[in-house]
């Protein structure tokens, strides 16, 4: 499972992410001020959703969710979604509205209303903050844009907290990295998260010099670590000064967010 625990949950000084390394699959866990606005970010695969995302979950003290969100629908992020319901209270389920042609997608939608699950649907210029310490945003996809491809339909998130920004890029490659260049302004972020588009480019040399990070998160699942070897994505980062951190390389990471700045853990070294 691998993640860095801070156990001293519910201060408002502070706010954690923690990016989950899955045998299959992405998990984002938000541990926002308060013990009711707790939030995770898709589910991984349906092995990891109950046998990593859930005993971390209650490792963490977690008794309920102020929301689960579905960033895309397929396996990688829907498939432990309903496994997660079923052990912890979930009050709302966020996500873009946007069939899959997957077949997770209607298996999730079936059991978020077996367990009676309100659902709501977010797009761009959405606020999903559960609380007013911690503002988070949707950034794609547009309303009334559908894409033919799954990835470009997927939710991305910009997190904020004190004086840093993260961004939640789900799978999204260089389309919808220009979608979101266009349609939003001064989108300086400390750190990315990322998984990676089917067929496009990601964190392309564009974004980097608008977005500025100083840290890129990449989701890289332990059993298929060699369809990620991306040469070229670790060159444009280091010309740049950008670290990168591989969930395969360097176990879950915390990304721990204050009043004044953040950290970053890695669970392993």
């Amino acid at each position: 499972m691998g993640a860095a625990l801070f156990l001293s949950r519910g201060s408002a000084s502070k706010v954690e992410l923690t990016v989950l390394s899955l045998n299959d699959g992405m998990s984002v866990f938000i541990d926002a001020p308060g013990e009711r606005n707790d939030m995770l970010i898709d589910g991984g695969g349906g092995w990891s959703g109950a046998h990593i995302v859930i005993p971390f979950l209650r490792a963490q003290g977690v008794n309920q969710l102020a929301a689960m969100v579905l960033t895309r629908g397929d396996k990688a992020h829907a498939a432990g979604m309903g496994t997660i319901a079923n052990e912890i209270p979930v009050r709302e389920a966020l996500y873009s509205g946007i069939g899959s042609r997957s077949k997770y997608y209607p298996e999730w939608l079936d059991e978020m209303k077996a367990h009676r699950i309100p659902l709501r649907t977010v797009k761009a210029g959405d606020d999903l903050s559960t609380t007013t310490a911690v503002h988070i945003r949707v950034l794609n996809p547009p309303p009334g844009v559908v894409a033919n491809r799954s990835e470009d339909n997927a939710l991305v998130l910009a997190v904020e907290f004190g004086p840093t920004r993260v961004l939640l890029m789900s799978d999204v490659g260089e389309t919808v990295e220009k979608r979101i260049l266009k349609n939003f302004s001064d989108l300086h972020a400390q750190v990315i998260v990322k998984g990676q588009h089917g067929t496009e480019s990601s964190c392309t040399a564009e974004f980097l010099d608008a977005i500025r990070p100083e840290a890129v998160v990449q989701v890289v699942n332990l059993n298929d670590s060699h369809h990620y070897p991306e040469p070229s994505l670790r060159d444009r980062l280091a010309q740049r000064n950008i670290t990168l951190l591989r969930s395969d390389e360097s176990g879950a990471v915390t990304i721990r967010l204050t009043l004044s700045k953040y950290e970053i853990q890695t669970f392993l070294k």
